[in-house]
């Protein structure tokens, strides 16, 4: 179980699992519940996995 700050049961953003999603570490996967991102991120426009490099859709644009 994820907890926040107060040590509160954190709300879970249910995603669909991804290719992009294997092995970050905010992706979420409980035996008994549906895959889930603590960061409420959408795959595949994740932004943590374009900045890891590992996004399909994402266009990085110059800074």
């Amino acid at each position: 179980m994820l907890f926040d700050v107060e040590k509160q049961a954190a709300q879970r953003w249910i995603v669909e699992a991804h290719r992009i999603c294997e092995g970050c570490p905010y992706f979420g996967m409980v035996s008994d519940e549906p895959p889930f991102c603590i960061m409420r991120q959408n795959p595949p426009e994740c932004t943590i996995a374009g900045i890891a490099g590992k996004s399909g859709t994402l266009v990085q644009e110059n800074c």
